[in-house]
């Protein structure tokens, strides 16, 4: 995890960068509704069968916040 005592300070703005490391977490709630609804997706009974999410709505409904 990132820490203030290994911050070195910004770099060039031509300092060319070849790789970023980016890990998101959802919360645990997060986490329950979006396995919720990804069985109620496939479950020919469920009110969401086949509705799925555009990227926008996944965004809106499971972003983690900063």
């Amino acid at each position: 995890m990132a820490r203030a005592e290994f911050d070195q300070g910004a770099i060039a703005d031509t300092q060319p960068v070849n790789r970023i490391y980016l890990l998101l977490n959802r919360s645990a709630v997060q986490q329950t509704a979006l396995d919720k609804l990804m069985r109620e997706q496939v479950d020919a009974g469920s009110a969401n069968f086949h509705k799925w999410l555009t990227p926008v709505e996944y965004g809106a409904q499971f972003r983690t916040s900063g």
